[in-house]
């Protein structure tokens, strides 16, 4: 009946189960110690033989059968802390009934006998519902809390207020270090705020905590965070409206982060970190897979800090978004793995030449290590409004869309002044490793000598998205003479959306270019996507007399 993983670690058990007289079993000695003393009160040689009388009709059987059944029924005999590592292993960290992961508390309604093991083993219903409002109603019922904290409901939601024994159980629970996780997400203020000093040491103490993700919002974590250390903490999540001070303190506390999400707002609070501060808080979690930092907009540089290059040696992904001279010093101090996944910019219009430069060295340093491109790498570049995005990723289209893999994108929203010299040059490192006969985004008001000579770079492209209507103005209107037809020589799929209303005529040269692909047995499969109405049933008659395979996808109007 009992079963113990030898290679479970320690830490996949929660520390202070609440109740009972049994210690937690740190071992499989001191487990077989609990199940030695409970063996002395369960004789399976005596059920065995009552069931034999059973069989054999001998004595009274319904005296024989009450008796093995007091034997057999033993669960008023063991151990809560016991019977909790045996659901543990079931429904904890296994995590093998997913469907009651939003519902388990109500195990507490099988049976008085089950509701005092529950009561008992509060660590086994680790979620209670995430408003305050759930918490008090289990409160009321059972007396404990679970170990996986959450008030993720509506903010404001609330018309409760917290109760001084639910406080004073949290106390308890942060003292025996039971906490498993805490989301202090959308509630309240001053519920959010209650909660979190519930949790919290007393000034002068330091505590140890097992706490494995934390998510805190529109709270003052400056105590909690300086005076808990966890070792164990993989997820950390400090978003808008949460204070913190000591950033050092954080870093020094915090050695097992695997994800990591920051929005440094300024509101008036002195909480924003120095570029060195961020760099040390990463620099202490060498384990950090996905690293997301936004607002990175006033925060203090300190170009000559003495903090060398961090190596990010797991790192997969990471999203930066802030000033383009944070984001810049920030960025060039991390040593980026060559194994890097996916890589998103965000700053501001002013400087997007410094932010490309920055870029295009991460990706040649990657391209030098890595010549074949991976078609899992994405790299995304965004400047506010002198737009620019550069991004290379393995992606399926929509089910009304070319059902292909897409393996390069290029997109800019640029104003007419810029100069597009380091964005076509860090294209081209680009596209030197991107397989050929594959789909090419061009779009987004991207000048039409772009799309030229990023085509020319691909003479055996077979797909093309056009979106935007400078582009596809530029490529169906006559150039020099006519259209380019040599500009896609292989086309055969080519998707145009986000198109003018066009009229009777308007496609001309792409009847031309149809028409010529056409005569030399060349078949091209053309797919709009247009607001409503913008097209005539004119024009699509006209275009469908000269494609093979035509698909129109009307989108509604405003969309």
């Amino acid at each position: 009946m009992f079963a113990y993983n030898r290679d479970t670690p320690g830490s996949s058990i929660p520390y202070g189960l609440a109740g009972g007289t049994f210690a937690r079993p740190d071992n499989t000695n001191s487990y077989r110690a609990i199940s030695s003393i409970m063996g002395r009160e369960v004789n399976e040689v005596d059920i065995r033989k009552l069931e034999k009388k059973i069989e054999e009709g001998m004595g009274n059987a319904g005296r024989l059968k009450r008796a093995r059944n007091a034997l057999l029924n033993i669960s008023i005999r063991v151990p809560p802390e016991l019977l909790g590592y045996i659901f543990l292993c079931i429904v904890g960290d296994h995590n093998r009934l997913h469907s009651l992961h939003g519902a388990c508390y109500r195990f507490l309604f099988v049976c008085h006998r089950w509701y005092h093991v529950a009561r008992s083993t509060p660590e086994l219903w680790t979620f209670w519902g995430h408003k305050l409002a759930h918490w008090l109603s289990r409160f009321d019922r059972s007396g404990a809390l679970p170990v996986d904290l959450t008030l993720s409901g509506f903010r404001g939601g609330s018309t409760f207020p917290v109760c001084r024994p639910l406080l004073a159980a949290l106390r308890d629970h942060a003292e025996r270090d039971i906490v498993r996780s805490l989301n202090l997400w959308s509630e309240r203020k001053g519920v959010l705020t209650e909660v979190l000093e519930a949790l919290t040491p007393d000034e002068n103490q330091l505590r140890v905590s097992s706490l494995q993700t934390m998510a805190l919002r529109y709270v003052d974590a400056s105590a909690f965070m300086a005076r808990t250390r966890f070792p164990r903490l993989t997820y950390l999540n400090l978003a808008s409206g949460t204070h913190v001070t000591d950033w050092p303190t954080i870093a020094n506390h915090t050695m097992a982060l695997t994800t990591l999400a920051l929005t440094l707002e300024n509101d008036g609070v002195p909480s924003l970190p120095s570029i060195p501060e961020l760099l040390c808080l990463l620099g202490r979690n060498p384990h950090l897979c996905n690293v997301t930092i936004s607002c990175l907009w006033t925060v203090r540089i300190e170009e000559h800090s003495p903090i060398g290059s961090i190596p990010m040696h797991a790192l997969k992904k990471i999203s930066i978004e802030g000033g383009h001279r944070s984001v810049y010093h920030l960025l060039r101090r991390l040593h980026c793995p060559q194994s890097i996944d996916h890589m998103f910019l965000t700053t501001a219009k002013s400087g997007p030449r410094q932010i490309l430069d920055t870029l295009g060295r991460a990706v040649r340093q990657h391209l030098r290590h890595e010549r074949k491109f991976r078609s899992d790498l994405g790299i995304e570049l965004h400047c506010l409004s002198d737009y620019i995005q550069l991004q290379a990723s393995d992606t399926t289209q929509s089910a009304d869309r070319m059902q292909r893999r897409t393996f390069a994108t290029f997109q800019a929203h640029l104003s007419e002044d810029m100069d597009y010299d380091e964005y076509v040059q860090l294209c081209r490192d680009l596209m030197a490793c991107v397989p050929t006969e594959e789909v090419v985004y061009f779009g987004g008001e991207m000048a039409m000598d772009i799309v030229k000579q990023l085509a020319s770079m691909l003479p055996n492209i077979t797909d093309v998205h056009l979106i935007d209507v400078e582009v596809q103005t530029g490529f169906l209107q006559p150039d020099e003479g006519g259209i380019n037809t040599k500009l896609f020589p292989s086309l055969q799929n080519l998707c145009l959306e986000d198109v003018f209303p066009l009229e009777r005529g308007s496609w001309q040269p792409l009847r031309e270019y149809v028409a010529q692909q056409t005569a030399e047995g060349q078949q091209i499969s053309l797919t709009i996507i247009a607001p409503h109405g913008h097209i005539c049933g004119t024009v699509l008659r006209e275009i469908r007399a000269l494609v093979t395979v035509f698909e129109v996808s009307n989108v509604l109007e405003g969309t």
